[in-house]
């Protein structure tokens, strides 16, 4: 299930339901947002579901929620298994569960990716180290504007 879109931006920056039937189970999200607090995926798709942060610690096979806890607010990220089991519970691929992240490791890939072109540039490679070399230019150049998930 997914998460509806929290509506248009204001002029003063906050956010509105896209109408004024919000759902009950959305109603505090959206108060949320509106007040001015940014929401984790992990956070909103919990409280969408109607599942307490104890709930989704024990889906995950954990006896206390702290960990839960620590990964709506931020200062921890999971490792993959459970980032994994994440996306089985709520049904949202990784990519989209962790945006922030995936959008920051793209960033720095993207970068790396630009150092690597200039290097691999300044290589005077001949016979088939050239060939290779001509072979990852390529492939960089279809890798350019091409997003790096599929979120």
């Amino acid at each position: 299930m997914r998460l509806p879109a929290l509506g248009a931006t204001q002029p003063n920056g906050d956010m509105t339901a896209p109408n004024s039937n919000v759902p009950p189970e959305l109603a505090e999200i959206y108060a949320l947002v509106r007040a001015g607090k940014k929401l984790d995926a992990i956070q909103a798709y919990r409280k969408q579901s109607g599942l307490t942060q104890g709930e989704v610690a024990f889906l995950l096979g954990w006896e206390n929620s702290a960990q839960v806890s620590r990964y709506e607010k931020r200062r921890r990220l999971p490792p993959i298994d459970t980032a994994l089991a994440c996306e089985a519970i709520f049904g949202v691929p990784i990519s989209e569960l962790f945006a922030g992240v995936r959008d920051s490791s793209n960033h720095e890939v993207r970068k790396r990716m630009v150092q690597l072109r200039s290097k691999l540039q300044a290589t005077n490679a001949q016979g088939s180290n050239a060939l290779v070399i001509a072979h990852k230019l390529r492939w960089l150049d279809a890798r350019e504007g091409l997003p790096l998930t599929t979120s």
